[in-house]
């Protein structure tokens, strides 16, 4: 298929069509098994050796090897936009699960839930005599709807998508969440694996901030998640809350620290447990892990953190001495100090900027400048980005985590508008310059700010970046529909766990 012109050649090869892709495969290969994809892929290769293909040969192998019409069941995975959001409902015969095309934002028309899809729905059910797990990998979801029998089902515990393999969200009855996060906050003990805790966490914010059920559901989930260990799982968890963070942060300052009370509560054990230094002894998953929790606690206020945070920044900025900051916590240590601080803090790390050691002490000044909150710091943040101070491969880093902070949000998107002709002047057959409209504007919340988003637009040429453009206003629009849907249902899940009086 012809591309129109050079810009659409650099925005069609995103990050979502490669993920996409692979994201199929590794469902596919679950599907048959690992041994039987591998051999269909070899004899892929072999047949096409210095040749072309096409995704039909792929499948062609990977069926003669496993004895499956695979091109039938991947066809609309790979040739339809979207995938599917699969409802669960409990009944007398026991699950009944049902089909449509998940959106954002939760209102496909009739004429965009057409598609159909070959679901494997890898259903994981725990005999309740025995404890064994079994995965029922025969189960595919072609049609609409269908009916599982499962005896007393209410009292069953099970999971769909098991191993989390399949490209699809499951919304799950709410009282049925509830249970799920019993089980799943058992940790390493629990008859879900690790990538079934991921993917539990995965669905029941997405399918929260999409408006298919209430958020309060998925925050019961996360709050029964106290007794994990596994690093992997906690990353979910600070990202099912940090998009909580992004949509609130113009709500009531009361709602807000409540929300930041409920962080705390979850990593303040897991930092405690790992404690402030790093060792030579930790692998990767510790010092990842050790990370988030401390970060997450300074971003949400924990004074015992913070404070930990200015003994260490302040005998950088007495002595020059950067020893006590470890190489992993320099980006959150940089970048809280200069939020809670003043002009010190900031003159401390606008001198690493402009003198890096290493590029990733640049990358951690960028962001810390980026992330103070007095107005006259904010400014001077901004008025470098447009005077030169900020060179043009830095301009969307920039942007990026100005529109993460909360003071500058909205200071970021009046200055794009103000200073367009001369960004597209400087960006001119710049890839970058998609991302660069996209998040001057992307962190809003309201369908007032999308509707003036698209008046600024309007009678302009959009063609070199028109997709980020539109991801930009998705991105809007779903979190004003969120807050809409939900702030009172948030609101009243605070109050009722005693974190908002």
């Amino acid at each position: 298929m012809p591309c129109p012109n050079e810009e659409t050649i650099q925005q069609i090869f995103d990050a979502l069509t490669y993920s996409k892709g692979a994201s199929c495969l590794k469902m596919l290969s679950n599907f048959v098994g690992e041994e039987k994809f591998l051999k269909g892929v070899s004899i892929y290769l072999k047949k096409h050796l210095y040749g072309n293909a096409r995704t039909q040969d792929l499948m062609a192998g990977i069926s003669e090897a496993s004895g499956q019409d695979v091109g039938k069941m991947m066809d609309n995975w790979l040739s339809k936009t979207g995938f599917p959001l699969i409802t669960v409902e409990e009944t007398e015969k026991g699950l009944k699960v049902r089909q449509n095309r998940f959106f954002a934002t939760a209102d496909a028309t009739p004429e965009e839930d057409q598609t159909l899809w070959h679901v494997p729905l890898q259903l994981l059910v725990v005999d309740s005599k025995t404890g064994k797990s079994k995965v029922h990998s025969e189960l595919v979801l072609s049609e609409r709807e269908t009916t599982i029998e499962i005896e007393d089902v209410a009292n069953t515990t099970y999971k769909l998508n098991a191993e989390t393999c399949g490209v699809y969200r499951t919304l799950y009855p709410t009282s049925r969440l509830a249970k799920l996060g019993s089980e799943a906050g058992k940790g390493n003990a629990s008859k879900f694996s690790l990538n079934d805790r991921m993917g539990l966490v995965q669905d029941a914010s997405v399918v929260a901030s999409s408006g298919y059920a209430k958020t309060s559901g998925s925050l019961t989930l996360l709050s029964q998640m106290k007794g994990e260990e596994e690093n992997l799982v906690w990353q979910e968890i600070s990202t099912a809350l940090g998009s909580v963070v992004s949509a609130w942060w113009e709500q009531p300052e009361e709602v807000r620290y409540a929300i930041s009370k409920f962080r705390r509560e979850l990593f303040k054990p897991v930092a405690q447990r790992l404690g402030f230094d790093f060792k030579e002894s930790d692998d990767a998953d510790t010092t990842e892990l050790r990370t988030t929790a401390i970060s997450v606690l300074a971003a949400a206020g924990d004074e015992e953190t913070l404070a930990e945070y200015r003994r260490r920044f302040g005998a950088f900025m007495d002595k020059n001495d950067d020893s006590e900051i470890p190489g992993d916590l320099k980006t959150s240590i940089y970048a809280q100090n200069v939020r809670v601080g003043g002009e010190k803090e900031y003159e401390k790390v606008l001198e690493v900027y402009q003198n890096p050691p290493t590029p990733a002490h640049k990358s951690s000044a960028i962001v810390a400048l980026c992330s103070a909150e007095k107005p006259e710091l904010v400014d001077r943040t901004i008025k470098m980005m447009m005077t030169g101070d900020v060179k043009n491969q830095d301009m969307g880093s920039f942007v990026a985590y100005l529109g993460r902070n909360r003071a500058a949000k909205r200071k970021i998107w009046e200055c794009f508008q103000q200073n367009y002709d001369a960004i597209m002047l400087r960006f001119k057959g710049n890839f970058s310059i998609g991302n660069i409209v996209k998040y001057s504007f992307m962190s809003l919340t309201s369908e007032k700010d999308a509707q003036q988003v698209e008046a600024f637009f309007k009678d302009k040429d959009t063609s070199a970046f028109d997709q980020g453009l539109s991801q930009g206003l998705d991105a809007v629009r779903a979190k004003a529909k969120w807050l809409e849907r939900d702030t009172k249902d948030v609101e009243q899940w605070l109050r009722d766990n005693k974190y908002l009086q």
